[in-house]
């Protein structure tokens, strides 16, 4: 779709998306990159690179522009409307969830601290498991959320990561999910 140029808003945009309200589900991330909301499979952190000077001359690359937040990261703390939120990177693919090595400051995690210092805020979705979507998740959009800092700590695995808290802006829509608790049975 995206070599085809069959994406609705195919030019990465910091803010909201046209006709996507807080609240609007999604039922895989397919349908995320589609509408233009999130432009990745896997990654939980959408940025702009340098590419992107053309349409958006005023930033400091990278920066990022959604952050999909669904239990991939141990050490993640969802408070609604405040997010501590694990940078990207070090941690196991085979879905355990845990840190296997330190977190680098670069790519997403540059790129959010760059929103830090440019007060760019960040559209952030929420993933559930969810029997009724055929992908096993549902995806709901609540909001545009400012990163407020930063900073590297020793995670729950003793491995380097990078924290941002993200705060809700006001004078959004209610919020459709309140908080996202994720469970790992490893930890149990």
């Amino acid at each position: 779709m995206m070599n085809n140029n069959e994406i609705l808003y195919p030019v990465k945009r910091v803010g909201n998306i046209p006709g996507v309200e807080v609240g609007y589900q999604f039922y895989s991330r397919c349908e995320m990159v589609v509408v233009g909301m999130h432009s990745h499979w896997l990654n939980g952190i959408d940025c702009m690179f340098l590419h992107n000077k053309k349409k958006h001359n005023s930033y400091k690359f990278p920066v990022a522009v959604c952050i999909v937040l669904s239990g991939m990261y141990e050490d993640d703390v969802d408070n609604a409307e405040d997010i501590v939120y694990t940078g990207q990177g070090g941690h196991n693919l085979s879905g355990d969830k845990r840190q296997i090595a330190d977190q680098k400051l670069k790519f997403g995690n540059l790129a959010l601290t760059n929103c830090v210092e440019q007060l760019v805020p960040v559209r952030v979705v929420r993933g559930h498991e969810s029997s009724s979507s055929y992908s096993g998740k549902v995806y709901t959009y609540d909001g545009l959320y400012k990163v407020v800092n930063y900073w590297p700590e020793k995670g729950i695995s003793g491995f380097i990561v990078y924290k941002f808290r993200l705060r809700r802006l006001e004078g959004q829509s209610t919020l459709t999910t309140n908080q996202v608790n994720y469970i790992c049975s490893s930890f149990i």
